[in-house]
């Protein structure tokens, strides 16, 4: 069966359109989206400023700044910045930055958003549990 003009016009109209909006949704979201080169910088910076804090006396109560904090203090000076990891997930970026003290210890702390905000602090490699006695070494 043969459409009426109406609806052949709709359907052009929609093998346009929507490709077309498509596409713009995407250049803005591509616009406004953080890149990761300022990502990665702002979470060295804040990570740089852990770091050089970390010897102060820890806060009162828990927070994440004082476990980043206690975790960086842990590893024998000089502490510094060994690299930084942007990915991109269905929330936005997450940046992992990795401190290395002298010792070879390792601390990776995960920041998200705009400005950086601490999500997650692990110590790598800490020291060695003998399983025999369940002490730690």
């Amino acid at each position: 069966m043969i459409g009426t003009s109406g609806q052949v016009r709709s359907g052009w109209g929609r093998r346009l359109l929507y490709p077309a909006i498509a596409l713009a949704a995407g250049g803005l979201v591509g616009y406004f989206a953080e890149r990761t080169q300022d990502v990665a910088a702002e979470a060295r910076q804040v990570v740089s400023e852990l770091i050089r804090t970390s010897d102060d006396p820890p806060p009162a109560g828990f927070s994440m700044e004082g476990t980043a904090r206690a975790a960086i203090a842990a590893l024998l000076p000089p502490r510094g910045i060994d690299a930084v990891e942007v990915a991109s997930d269905h929330a936005g970026n997450i940046a992992t930055v990795v401190v290395v003290g002298a010792d070879g210890g390792r601390v990776e702390i995960d920041l998200r958003g705009a400005p950086p905000e601490l999500r997650s602090v692990r110590r790598v490699d800490g020291p060695a549990l003998d399983e025999s006695n369940g002490r730690i070494e």
